[in-house]
């Protein structure tokens, strides 16, 4: 469970960087860029042993690493799971936020954070194991918490104030598919769905096309992903879709495939 950053990243430099630590059910990323300079980005991540508890292996990677004790420009801890759900600010009261994710959710966990996404005038609603939020809450020089969507929103919006009518923007990554559509910038749909092959992304997309009923001819489909998954995707869907547009996954200079949320966070940053 070994995370590799650059030689040059060193406590005299540290202040200067916008962080992420990013979480998932099978790992932990982390990522760093100086805003001002996007040649400073570097991106690493790691599996972490299922065969003990979640919390027990996030410690063991922490603990294994001194750059995480370093004091950084901006720390944010990227929570990166499908329990997320947007509530209009209107009907938004804190104290029913676990009331609102248990009627979206059969399970959630016990602990419900939530942030106002102001573009949208409304709340999103995601949660987080409350031990790993605790530690990392006491560990962490003022870490902000975030879901990944949530950058990958307000980069989409901007995006879609040029665009045709509408836009459906597809961000895969793994075994994840975060969809949002748009109409200029009022937000139609966002969800994200786990996909196991490509059969399963291009069902989830033209279920989506359909419902928020698209026109096949002017708008666009905007597919976040690597290559290879763009053109299969592209060539399966070109008898359905006329409009295409490929937003390329950042790769490390290790060959790691950036998740598309950190991509968004750290331009958000820039």
């Amino acid at each position: 469970m070994n995370l590799c950053v650059p030689d040059i990243f060193t406590t005299d430099h540290s202040e200067n960087y916008t962080v992420s630590i990013r979480l998932w059910s099978d790992g932990l990323s982390f990522a760093a860029q100086i805003p001002s300079d996007k040649d400073s980005f570097f991106y690493t991540e790691t599996e972490i042993d299922r065969t003990i508890p979640y919390i027990r292996a996030i410690k063991d990677i922490f603990f294994g690493h001194p750059f995480f004790s370093y004091a950084f420009k901006h720390t944010y801890v990227t929570v990166a799971n499908r329990h997320y759900t947007l509530v209009p600010e209107t009907i938004f009261l804190e104290q029913q936020k676990e009331q609102l994710m248990s009627f979206v959710f059969l399970t959630p966990e016990d602990k419900i954070l939530y942030e106002h996404i102001n573009e949208f005038e409304s709340v999103l609603l995601y949660d987080i194991q409350p031990k790993v939020y605790d530690f990392f809450s006491r560990s962490l020089i003022n870490p902000v918490f975030t879901h990944g969507i949530t950058a990958q929103l307000n980069q989409w919006r901007i995006q879609s104030l040029t665009t045709y009518p509408k836009q459906l923007c597809v961000a895969i990554y793994k075994d994840t598919m975060s969809a949002a559509c748009f109409y200029r910038e009022t937000l139609l749909f966002v969800n994200s769905f786990q996909v196991d092959d490509t059969a399963d992304m291009i069902y989830y997309i033209l279920y989506i096309w359909k419902q928020i009923g698209m026109d096949q001819q002017k708008d666009r489909l905007m597919l976040f992903s690597n290559d290879k998954t763009y053109q299969t995707l592209k060539e399966q869907l070109k008898t359905y879709l006329l409009q295409f547009e490929h937003v390329p996954t950042w790769q490390s200079d290790t060959g790691l495939e950036v998740p598309p949320d950190i991509t968004a966070l750290m331009q958000c940053e820039s």
